[in-house]
């Protein structure tokens, strides 16, 4: 098929020939503009997302204020969130670009987080301490208000195994404004609770 045939079949069904492209509802409702479905590798409780060079920066920092505050904080170059979990090795991380905001559905995840990220050429980056990192979604460089949401989760700490099942998914869509990150929903282990709870007076 010559580049004229696939212009005048992408005009005629819309983005339906092509899996990462969404059409935009006629009445400009938010709409996914982009999905990238990745699996990457979570250990020490704790991921990255880059949208730069990060030499010089003082991530230690940035991650006491994580471990001190609500389990997320940012860098110039770096937001850092923290899992409920010590590790997953297969993890899926799903991420999502919007044309706007989109609607909340919070109820259906453990964890999840807000903050925002101003994405240059640099484009998204993955990481977790001392293992491979990966390149993700790379929008059009712009300011970016971010939902990160987590579920599966079955203990704080230690899971029980190297592939616990948890899941990640990451929402993005344009802002004109950079806010602080925060926490938005937090996940309390039920098993520590029944526990606390048994401990005699």
């Amino acid at each position: 098929m010559n580049s004229r045939s696939v212009a005048l079949t992408l005009a005629l069904f819309g983005c339906s020939q092509r899996p990462s492209c969404q059409k935009q509802p006629i009445d400009g409702r938010p709409h996914v503009v982009h999905v990238q479905e990745a699996v990457v590798a979570l250990d020490y409780g704790q991921f990255y997302l880059k949208t730069g060079y990060t030499e010089g920066e003082d991530d230690l920092a940035v991650l006491d204020r994580a471990i001190n505050g609500d389990g997320i904080a940012q860098g110039k170059n770096i937001l850092i969130v923290l899992s409920p979990h010590q590790n997953n090795f297969k993890m899926p991380l799903r991420i999502e670009r919007w044309s706007s905001e989109p609607p909340t559905d919070l109820e259906q995840w453990q964890e999840a987080f807000e903050a925002s990220l101003k994405i240059d050429d640099f484009g998204l980056y993955y990481e977790s301490p001392t293992l491979e990192g990966k390149v993700l979604e790379t929008p059009p460089p712009g300011m970016y208000a971010v939902r990160i949401a987590g579920r599966g989760f079955v203990a704080h700490g230690w899971p029980g195994s190297t592939t616990p099942g948890d899941q990640w998914r990451i929402q993005l869509w344009p802002t004109k404004n950079l806010g602080p990150p925060k926490r938005v929903r937090a996940w309390s282990d039920p098993e520590a609770e029944h526990e606390a709870d048994a401990v005699p007076e």
